[in-house]
């Protein structure tokens, strides 16, 4: 191998364990931040429904989708969920459905 395919492969690697590094950190902080509302009660998981109050779950479409993802991956990671596991966001109040986690696509509603 040449010393620039060498570098090359080095500067890969590297980059390759950084990307690795930020997704630990992103799915540490989804896990604390869904134990921390389920500890102050500001969510209650139930089967495949997760309750919440309407105000803690972002208003802007692209952020609420991202927030449903994060759910589908608590309940993947923390509560042992089955791959391909249909959840549901709902309001704690008044049981409306906010969202849906389904065929591996977040839809907000």
């Amino acid at each position: 191998m040449k010393t620039k395919q060498a570098k090359k492969a080095v500067k890969g690697f590297i980059g390759g364990l950084k990307k690795t590094g930020r997704q630990v950190d992103h799915v540490s902080k989804v896990l604390d931040g869904f134990n921390a509302l389920i500890e102050k009660g500001a969510l209650m998981v139930n089967d495949e429904v997760f309750f919440i109050y309407r105000e803690l779950v972002p208003l802007d479409e692209e952020k609420r989708r991202a927030w449903i993802k994060n759910a589908y991956l608590y309940a993947r990671l923390k509560l042992k969920y089955p791959e391909n596991t249909t959840i549901y966001i709902k309001d704690i109040e008044t049981g409306d459905v906010m969202g849906v986690y389904k065929d591996g696509r977040a839809v907000a509603i």
